[in-house]
Order: C-alpha cells, then sequence, then structure tokens
C-alpha cells in the first residue's frame, strides 16, 4: 500500500537563551517548564521547513533540535547513534549537570554509557540511526551541492568517495537528520543549491560523547551541523503538546482533508473536490502557500 506523508506547518514558537554557559539548557528548560511546550526533533524541524515559506521563523532563525548525537564503541567500532526519540539531552538538568561538572570536552557533553548501549541495541534506522564513525569523518565538512557536487568535493575528495556522488542527499548524515527530496526542493527555493553539512569527530578513548543536532538560519545557507557546543547561547522551537501522551500537536489546514478524497481506480492517484476545501488548504495542495 502506497503512503501519502503530507508535511506540516509548525505552530509555535522559538525559545532563545543569550547566555553564553547555560543557554541552550536554559532554553529547554524554560520552553518546557515555563511555556509548557515540546521541543522539536530534526526530523520534525525539516518537515516544517520543507513547506513553510521563506518568511517564517523557522527559517529565519538557527535552532537546536532535540536529536542527539551520540559518538561511542559498539564492540570494538566506534559508532555514530542519532536519536531521534527521548534521550538523557531531552532533559535540560542532563545538560546542566555535566557542563557544571565540568564533564564536557569540545563542546560535547560526556558520559550516559548505559543509555548509549541501551540505543545501541535499539537501532533501527527509523527512530535511531546508526553509522559508522569512519563514514562519517570521511566526508568533510563544507557545502554540498543538491543537485550536482561542488567543484570543490570534485577536485578534493582524495579519492576516498567518488566526487560524482558528493551531493547531500548521499551524505552519511543526511538520512539521520531526517533530510528528504521535499526538503531539499524547499530549500533550493529559499536558500540556493548549496547547503552545508558539518559534523565534528567526537571520538574519545573509552567515554561517549554527545551533542544535540542544529540548523542554521537561512541568511547562513540553512547548514546541518553536528558538532554545535552545549555549552553556549541556545535555542528551539516548541510546540503545544497533546494532554494525552504527549504527542506533538502541529496544525495543519491540510488535516481537513481527512476522508475527502476519491480514489481514481487502477491508479495511486487520489482526487479532492477543489470548491469544497478551503482557500489555504488549496494553496498547500498548489504549492502556492505563503506563511
Amino acid at each position: 500500500m502506497s503512503k501519502i506523508i503530507i508535511p506540516r506547518v509548525v505552530d509555535g514558537q522559538p525559545v532563545y537563551n543569550s547566555d553564553s554557559k547555560h543557554g541552550v539548557d536554559l532554553a529547554l528548560s524554560e520552553l518546557q517548564n515555563e511555556k509548557k511546550l515540546v521541543a522539536l526533533f530534526m526530523n520534525e524541524l525539516l518537515a516544517a521547513r520543507s513547506i513553510a515559506g521563506v518568511d517564517h521563523e523557522i527559517w529565519t532563525n538557527w535552532y537546536f533540535t532535540t536529536t542527539a548525537k551520540a559518538t561511542g564503541m559498539a564492540k570494538k567500532d566506534p559508532v555514530v547513534l542519532y536519536i531521534q526519540k527521548p534521550n538523557p539531552l531531552s532533559n535540560p538538568k542532563n545538560i546542566a549537570d555535566k557542563i557544571d561538572n565540568k564533564l564536557i570536552k569540545n563542546g560535547a557533553v560526556i558520559g550516559f554509557d548505559k543509555q548509549f548501549q541501551k540505543f545501541l541495541q535499539e537501532y533501527d534506522n527509523e527512530t535511531i540511526y546508526l553509522v559508522r564513525h569512519e563514514d562519517i569523518v570521511a566526508w568533510p565538512n563544507g557545502l554540498y551541492g543538491i543537485d550536482a557536487p561542488t567543484k570543490e568535493h570534485m577536485q578534493n575528495h582524495k579519492g576516498k568517495i567518488n566526487g560524482v556522488d558528493m551531493i547531500a542527499i548521499n551524505h552519511p548524515q543526511a538520512k539521520p537528520f531526517g533530510v528528504t527530496e521535499e526538503y531539499l526542493v524547499q530549500h533550493k527555493k529559499i536558500v540556493g543549491p548549496n547547503i552545508g553539512m558539518y559534523n565534528s569527530n567526537d571520538l574519545i578513548d573509552g567515554q561517549v560523547a554527545w551533542r544535540l543536532l542544529a540548523a542554521d538560519f537561512s541568511y547562513d545557507l540553512g547548514s546541518l551541523i553536528g558538532g554545535d557546543d552545549l555549552s553556549s547561547d541556545g535555542r528551539f522551537f516548541g510546540v503545544q503538546s497533546d494532554a494525552v501522551g504527549g504527542a506533538k500537536k502541529i496544525r495543519s489546514p491540510l488535516e481537513s482533508l481527512a476522508g475527502m478524497g476519491k480514489a481514481i481506480p487502477d491508479s495511486k492517484l487520489i482526487v479532492v473536490d477543489g470548491s469544497k476545501i478551503s482557500q489555504a488548504t488549496y494553496d498547500l495542495l498548489s504549492g502556492t502557500y505563503k506563511k
């Protein structure tokens, strides 16, 4: 059975804290405890950007997300886990405690070894992604073309990877971040033909290093970052949570389409009568929606 996944425009708000040491945990704490909001994971942030217009604050600000990147050992092999579900860094107190106890190296917090091993056993490449450390570091930081490799990567890939393959969607951190073709189409419209992909080498002997994934704003190429400092100022995008189960409530005119489609026999097409839907819903479906 084919699935139709419709991106949804997020109705939420940014929460920022300028403290240069504890800004990340303070912003997340305010969002959760005072605003009673839920911070977006990276895949949710990119899904929102894939439908939001150029002036939407989801594009015009940079954000941390609560998706964690954890670097450690799987037996004798170094790996990187990308965790798109609740994790130790979802709790701002855990971040603050690590900073205060100086359990932070190069901006990554150290520890949570048992949790890392638990996630290692649970990885499914849907909510928890596992990538070999050597595969990540083989791709240099910098700009990646969306449709074609940049001249820099064609010339300087050093034989580790075929230069013609070095486009954004093939980057080993693309799928764990939630990068989709739909997102890249919108990125191209709003930012341009290239996207920044940045990672930090967090391999530390005998220790697990954790970071939160971040996305830069559109004026700075909308870069996707796996190496931001957790002891810095912080900003998150928060949305309302439902009273039951804590599922994120993301409002969209497209929700009104439920049950209105008519399947065309012997095809994968679904037709909706445009006269029976709102203008906002029509604009979203036709690609003319502006936030």
